[in-house]
Parts: C-alpha cells; sequence; structure tokens
C-alpha cells in the first residue's frame, strides 16, 4: 500500500481525510455557519479569503504569514511525492471538484467562478449562509496526475450525468469526461453503473 506524505498547509500539517479534503476543493468567501468539509477547512486556517488580482494560484489566508502559503499547490503536491489517490463526486452539471463546464484540460489548481447550479446544489453544506460564487480547486491536469483515482455518485439524479461523462465524448461541457484518460479509474455508484480501469 502507498505511504501518503504529509501536507503542510498554512503551518499546519495534514494528514489522510484531512489531506484529501484540503487539496481537494477550497470555497471562498466563507462566513460563520458553515458546516462540513468546508467548515473542517475554515477551522484550521487552510481556506484562503480571496483570489489574488495577479495570479489563480497565489492567495493569502487572513491566519498565516504570507511566507507559509504556498503559492504554487501544485508544486506543493508534486513536492509531497503526488497524489496517491484522489476521492471525488461528480456535479449535476458534470463538475469535479469546482471544474465547471467549460474548463480548460490543462488547468492546473486555479480559483474559478462557480456556477449557479453548483452553488444551489452545495447550499445545504453552508446552512442559512450564501455559498460562495467562487472556489480554489484542484485542476484537471492535477486530478489526473493522481496514480488512482475514484469517482463515487450516488442518486439516480446522477445517472444521466455518469453516463453522458463515461459513455459519452470527452469534452469541455462535461469535465468529469476528461476522466476516460486516467489508467487509473475507478466509477462506484448506487445506479447499478461501475467502472474499473
Amino acid at each position: 500500500m502507498p505511504v501518503v506524505a504529509p501536507t503542510v498547509i498554512g503551518g499546519r500539517t495534514l494528514h489522510g481525510a484531512e489531506r484529501a479534503e484540503a487539496l481537494e476543493e477550497r470555497p471562498l468567501e466563507l462566513e460563520r455557519g458553515v458546516h462540513g468539509a468546508h467548515e473542517l477547512l475554515a477551522r484550521h486556517g487552510v481556506l484562503p479569503k480571496r483570489c489574488s488580482a495577479s495570479s489563480t494560484a497565489a492567495w493569502t489566508t487572513g491566519t498565516a504569514a504570507a511566507s507559509t502559503v504556498p503559492a504554487n499547490y501544485d508544486a506543493l503536491i508534486d513536492g509531497q511525492g503526488g497524489l496517491d489517490m484522489t476521492v471525488l463526486g461528480i456535479g449535476g452539471n458534470g463538475h469535479i471538484a469546482f471544474n465547471e463546464p467549460g474548463t480548460q484540460f490543462l488547468s492546473w489548481t486555479h480559483c474559478t467562478w462557480l456556477e449557479d447550479s453548483t452553488r444551489k446544489d452545495n447550499q445545504a453544506s453552508f446552512g442559512a449562509v450564501h455559498p460562495p460564487q467562487k472556489a480554489v480547486t484542484m485542476g484537471v491536469k492535477t486530478i489526473l496526475s493522481s496514480r488512482r483515482i475514484v469517482l463515487m455518485a450516488s442518486g439516480e439524479k446522477k445517472k444521466a450525468i455518469v453516463e453522458a461523462a463515461f459513455r459519452g465524448p470527452v469534452s469541455r461541457q462535461v469535465p468529469a469526461s476528461y476522466l476516460q484518460e486516467h489508467e487509473g479509474l475507478e466509477v462506484l455508484t448506487d445506479f447499478g453503473f461501475s467502472l474499473t480501469r
């Protein structure tokens, strides 16, 4: 079994589930009342407060000195030996992490605007707080650099988009379809669709 090196973000060492959550998706503009994984990241000072105007890969957290915040998360990941496994869900519009429809194949970790449908789907994670309009996410290329990828989908409402992503053509309009390019992919669902490479 591969050993996952710890990740240091904002001066805090993250292991296991914390590391996986921290490196996947980071909503911005969080307020009080945030729940779930987003709350975990906010509590540990991992979430950046805003995207830099000059670069989509440089952020400040407001809770750590700028010198402790990585300027390039992809270099941080690579410096820790890369990603052994990335576990993903799929959005109703085909997004993975927060790579919305239209995201380029060659995208790395970046700041992105969230589609209204994504914000609506994630409302429960934010309780009474409005979901953010922007997020920092691992890019498609970052995800595809993982040695193994597991995508999980639950509920009949995800069936059509899963089939489009894995039985249809690779398309910028369905970012999950980029995963067809990965040789270590496993897709698990509760509606009878599965795929293992």
